[in-house]
């Protein structure tokens, strides 16, 4: 910071010389300009950065654009292959499917053994041919 102080109370102790009084940001706005003539030379060689800036940041623009695009491309795809591989029951409904199963599958059994029982006691107790 100090060495910016001392740039602008250069400016100001020049100007003065001169016989011209600034204010520290008339000092600052002098400072700016003076560096942007060192950088650009003329009035020219800004106006054809300002069109170069300008002209980046169209293709910049553009090219968001198709960017922004093929990403929403990706995503629906990805959508589609989710729900395209997504399972018909989860791992819980799995679960319950198979305890289902085996529930089924004993209550079977039990309804054989007690049909077979059932046919046994049948046999028994009806009347014998004679």
């Amino acid at each position: 910071m100090d060495s910016v102080q001392e740039l602008v109370q250069s400016y100001l102790d020049r100007y003065e010389r001169a016989g011209q009084q600034l204010t520290y940001n008339q000092a600052m706005e002098e400072i700016t300009a003076d560096a942007m003539r060192s950088i650009f030379g003329t009035e020219e060689d800004f106006r054809n950065y300002v069109r170069q800036q300008a002209a980046e940041a169209r293709m910049n623009a553009q090219a968001q654009k198709r960017s922004n695009r093929v990403m929403q491309k990706i995503e629906t795809l990805l959508q589609k292959v989710l729900t395209d591989i997504k399972p018909d029951e989860t791992v819980e409904q799995a679960e319950n499917s198979r305890e289902m199963l085996k529930f089924k599958r004993a209550k079977a059994r039990r309804a054989y053994k007690d049909s077979a029982a059932a046919g046994e006691m049948l046999l028994r107790t009806a009347p014998k041919p004679e």
